[in-house]
């Protein structure tokens, strides 16, 4: 399996824990790789933290949503829901309520980097316009689509169905937000559904 590249910042005290089984990073693969399908980018960048509660974008929050909320008027919602498993929302609620660690296990065609927080910071504080500091990441990494970032994953009772929130940006306008619903069959984990929560 190839190696990622790692962007440290040395002097960084990192708080999250280490996450992730081999079947997290199978689950996290097949979500980007719905994300970059038919771009062929050479690399990704991809957030070394998951990205956390989630807020009005989260699984719960999205289901106990009113009729005139905007998921309401999704047209992929409701086929998405029904195939969603209530634990697998509750799962996917408890697992983002912290931050984990991710590590160099994905299995993509694509090279990918991760990048620390810090790393990021201290970019946005050197270069505070958007405008600016998008130039100056795609200066240190001509080839990257973008920065990607996961969530934890949620799962059913008995682990057959996923549910994973990922998403992606390209500059101060351009990427999205989706949620992507896996189910394994037969030992594998392949692509159920998706639902696009944001595009930008």
């Amino acid at each position: 399996m190839k190696k990622a590249s790692r962007v440290f910042a040395w002097n960084a005290v990192l708080q999250p824990t280490k996450g992730g089984q081999p079947e997290d990073y199978q689950i996290w693969s097949l979500a980007l790789k719905d994300v970059i399908a038919g771009s062929g980018p050479e690399e990704i960048l991809i957030k070394e933290e998951t990205v956390g509660p989630l807020g009005d974008y989260d699984l719960t929050a999205l289901k106990d949503a009113g009729e005139d909320s905007m998921i309401a008027h999704n047209r992929d919602w409701p086929g998405f829901k029904a195939k969603l498993a209530d634990e697998a929302i509750s799962d996917f609620h408890t697992k983002n309520e912290k931050v984990d660690l991710l590590d160099d296990h994905f299995s993509l065609s694509t090279h990918e980097t991760l990048i620390d927080r810090h790393t990021l910071a201290g970019l946005h504080e050197r270069y505070p316009r958007p405008r600016d500091f998008w130039k100056a990441l795609r200066g240190k990494y001509p080839k990257a689509m973008g920065l990607f970032g996961v969530s934890n994953i949620g799962f059913s009772s008995d682990r057959t169905l996923a549910v994973v929130y990922v998403y992606y940006t390209s500059g101060p306008i351009g990427g999205d937000g989706r949620y992507v619903l896996l189910r394994k069959v037969a030992g594998t984990w392949t692509f159920e559904a998706r639902l696009m929560i944001w595009l930008s």
